[in-house]
């Protein structure tokens, strides 16, 4: 009997080891698999915060270009409005008429620097979005070259000084004139 116990404990052992043998390598297959699966979630984390982070700078590039844009046409907006006024109080101290033909929005003079840079610039339109939104106010209408009759007679040095920048299109056309227009019109506004 001895020997058939040594050969069941031999086989039960042999069984055991077996079984064992299988069990580790089904524990080595699902480790293995569980590695690969985490390197797979790794890899993917990464490509997404890297997309996120693209995304994010993205976002932010076109908000500095929308700022940009609304920043270059307030700009221009900004200078259109001063050479008007500054037109208008030439045609003022020159005591030209109201219904002169200097007076309408055409025949303004803008400088080079500002039509080519409005030209080029953004296509943003401050004034729309602003009524768009709702939100314009009297203070930031755009200016005009038109005035009315009643203001057409000269400025007296007790009268409070008029203003004459009530509505311009926003994108009034540049006028530009050769040098010996320039010269001659100084030579008007001297006098």
């Amino acid at each position: 009997m001895k020997s058939q116990d040594i050969n069941a404990k031999l086989m039960k052992a042999d069984r055991d080891k077996k079984s064992t043998e299988a069990a580790l390598e089904g524990a080595k297959r699902q480790a293995e698999a569980q590695h690969k699966l985490l390197r797979q979630a790794k890899d993917d984390l990464a490509t997404t915060r890297s997309q996120i982070k693209q995304i994010e700078q993205e976002g932010y590039d076109v908000g500095v270009i929308d700022t940009e844009e609304a920043l270059r046409a307030k700009v221009m907006w900004v200078y259109r409005f001063y050479c008007l006024q500054v037109w208008n109080k030439a045609l003022d101290q020159a005591r030209v008429e109201a219904s002169s033909a200097l007076r309408r929005a055409e025949n303004v003079y803008y400088s080079l620097a500002i039509c080519t840079s409005g030209s080029s610039g953004s296509k943003a339109d401050p004034v729309s979005s602003e009524a768009n939104e709702g939100k314009a106010s009297p203070s930031k209408a755009p200016p005009a070259a038109y005035i009315s009759s009643k203001e057409s007679g000269p400025v007296e040095d007790n009268e409070k000084p008029r203003d004459t920048t009530k509505e311009v299109a926003h994108d009034a056309p540049c006028l530009q004139f050769p040098p010996k227009t320039l010269q001659r019109r100084k030579r008007l506004f001297r006098a």
